[in-house]
């Protein structure tokens, strides 16, 4: 008997609830993701920085599965979205995304806070029963902000949007920034 031997009458208890009803070693699915990325379109972006915002970009698209959704948001001193809303990851909007930015050019400087202040009100709409996200892809050159970099980022703090940032080139100006 269990209170013979622990006289105190404590004793610890562990249980492991099936939640999900799965069969023993059965990997739960995972949780719908909505992504946002934001590609600086922004003319530092040139060369070899653009080769690798695209591939980063594609690779990012190409791992989402179809019960994700995602959005496109390119800009420099300007905004351009993909869609007005999330779409589904199924591979054929997928294609249409990254075509999307193949037809895309650069221009102009670079109105980073702006960019963010409103992707993060974009993903405030995605799907609500999915974890959001932003993905920031960019050089950090900003010299053309309405508001400060910190700004737009207590923005999505406030929201609860975690943003990622990859920043390209040696001299990436995202060094040292907490998001």
């Amino acid at each position: 008997d269990l209170a013979e031997r622990e006289p105190d009458g404590y004793f610890e208890a562990a249980a492991v609830f099936n939640e999900g009803a799965r069969a023993p070693g059965e990997v739960a699915p995972p949780e719908p993701r909505s992504v946002l990325v934001m590609l600086d379109t922004s003319l530092s972006m040139q060369w070899e920085k653009l080769d690798h915002a695209y591939q980063a970009t594609e690779g990012l698209l190409r791992s989402l599965t179809a019960q994700d959704a995602f959005n496109l948001m390119l800009f420099n001193d300007d905004v351009v979205l993909f869609s007005d809303k999330a779409v589904e990851a199924r591979p054929d909007q997928v294609e249409r995304g990254l075509t999307f930015i193949k037809s895309s050019f650069l221009s102009g400087g670079t109105d980073l806070a702006a960019a963010l202040e409103r992707a993060v009100k974009l993903a405030k709409d995605m799907p609500p029963k999915s974890e959001r996200s932003i993905v920031l892809i960019t050089d950090g050159h900003d010299e053309n902000s309405s508001l400060t970099l910190e700004d737009g980022l207590r923005v999505a703090r406030e929201a609860r949007i975690p943003v990622l940032a990859v920043g390209l080139g040696l001299r990436n100006t995202l060094e040292g920034l907490i998001l």
